[in-house]
């Protein structure tokens, strides 16, 4: 019915019987492994403003078809184990795609790597321990880095970020100290206007750097964190 907002953890977990399902409009949250093992499903469409988190559908063997609506946010393992994951079409560059939302990248990729043009968001988790990247460059049209999308890429030096991005959400870039460089192509003041969220305090205490000419645009030297000028 519309009036459920979330469908909670396990919720139709094992249902294997389960072949249909048609989410209500409110539908906010499908909470990690609510149809994991759901043998029987083979399509589903998330609505639009809805969140899929980790694992939803686990291991639903059979589900070969996702559609995902505007505004939909999802983590890049709820589809794990399922046969849209799984089915190498569905794979570009070692990229899986649902239309311009990049949902996970193959933990192999390994040194420069260059999200596709067109690419509108990009999956929570994505890169999770993709730890072998030295170079991110996300395109632009992309406004939200989502939470722990380059976690733990722990061997990424520089990253390179559109005008596009307005909102850096929290631990995106948690457990990337090995961060050197950000490239941005306008001035330090629109950098500044930025939301950046907690645990990435990476990006704040590198220099930034002109994406279009190469040289630093910060007001102060690389690595002397000026910590007023995020916490006034």
């Amino acid at each position: 019915p519309d009036s459920i907002t979330t469908i909670k953890d396990y919720a139709f977990n094992g249902c294997s019987s389960l072949e249909n399902i048609t989410f209500g409009s409110k539908l906010a949250v499908i909470d990690s492994y609510a149809f994991s093992e759901c043998d029987a499903l083979i399509s589903v469409t998330i609505p639009a403003g809805a969140s899929v988190e980790a694992n939803a559908f686990l291991n639903s063997d059979n589900l070969a078809n996702v559609t995902l609506s505007t505004s939909s946010k999802v983590v890049a393992s709820a589809f794990n184990g399922t046969s849209f994951y799984k089915n190498p079409e569905n794979w570009t560059d070692s990229f899986l795609y649902i239309g311009d939302y990049l949902i996970a990248a193959n933990s192999s990729l390994t040194g420069d790597v260059r999200i596709k043009e067109g690419t509108k968001r990009i999956a929570s988790q994505a890169f999770y321990s993709c730890t072998t990247i030295t170079s991110i460059t996300i395109p632009e049209g992309v406004e939200t880095i989502y939470s722990e999308t380059f976690m733990y890429c722990s061997g990424l030096k520089s990253v390179t970020i559109p005008e596009s991005v307005k909102t850096i959400e929290k631990d995106a870039f948690l457990g990337c100290a090995a961060i050197e460089k950000v490239f941005y192509p306008k001035d330090y003041d629109t950098w500044f206007k930025i939301d950046i969220g907690e645990n990435n305090d990476i990006l704040k205490n590198v220099g930034i750097y002109s994406s279009v000419t190469g040289e630093e645009i910060t007001p102060y030297p690389a690595g002397q964190y000026r910590e007023w000028l995020y916490d006034e």
